[in-house]
């Protein structure tokens, strides 16, 4: 079954953003690391984006009345060519948080999904990865969270590790695999590097065949 979204009331929220952001990382790097520890659906990313930049101006009253602002403008709001250049140049991960912003910015991202080609999920003994067309993530445990991108000439490669990635690897695959308008020409799960698993390589494997029969029913279509 499905975990139920947190319902967190207006004064914890607020805290969660204050928490973040006194780590001090830019504000999309600390929305996506709030979402890792208590779901991506939770808090908007408009609301995190204002309290976040309220406190970056020495604002920390959280009990602060929101409806007495005028109604801000939202990237949704502006022409459509200007969005779509945005979007072109999101990597397949940060495209996962954009979703959040709003239900327009949503709907036109799973749009956009449904020109993929080719998905592969491959497992590793330390890692997992997502390719995407001609886009690669790979997810590796740690204890701390560490976002680096690099390029060659066939693949943009990002490389995220934090201590809940292989999961997160799943709600990746599951991002694009529940989309019912998507037409594929081809859908791998591999297990790569094979001879190096080990009994002290086991969690990426044992963690898969754990969860993705449940993972295959949320995909209702």
């Amino acid at each position: 079954n499905k975990m139920p979204t947190p319902n967190f009331d207006e004064g914890t929220r607020r805290r969660l953003i204050l928490g973040e952001f006194q780590y001090r990382r830019p504000v999309f790097e600390s929305y996506k690391s709030l979402c890792w520890k208590i779901g991506k659906d939770t808090i908007p990313y408009q609301e995190f984006d204002f309290w976040f930049h309220r406190f970056a101006e020495g604002k920390m009253d959280l009990s602060y009345d929101r409806s007495l602002d005028p109604k801000a403008k939202e990237l949704s709001d502006m022409p459509i060519e200007i969005v779509d250049n945005i979007v072109d140049r999101l990597g397949s991960v940060d495209r996962l948080t954009v979703r959040n912003v709003s239900q327009g910015l949503r709907a036109l991202i799973d749009k956009r999904i449904t020109a993929i080609k080719r998905i592969s999920f491959n497992i590793y003994p330390d890692t997992c990865s997502v390719s995407i067309d001609d886009a690669e993530t790979f997810y590796k445990k740690s204890s701390r969270r560490k976002t680096s991108k690099s390029s060659s000439h066939k693949q943009h490669v990002t490389s995220i590790e934090g201590p809940k990635s292989i999961k997160n690897s799943l709600i990746h695959l599951a991002h694009y695999l529940k989309n019912p308008n998507l037409k594929l020409k081809s859908l791998s799960i591999e297990i790569r590097k094979a001879e190096e698993f080990n009994d002290d390589k086991l969690e990426n494997l044992e963690y898969f065949f754990d969860k993705f029969p449940m993972f295959l029913q949320s995909i209702d279509h």
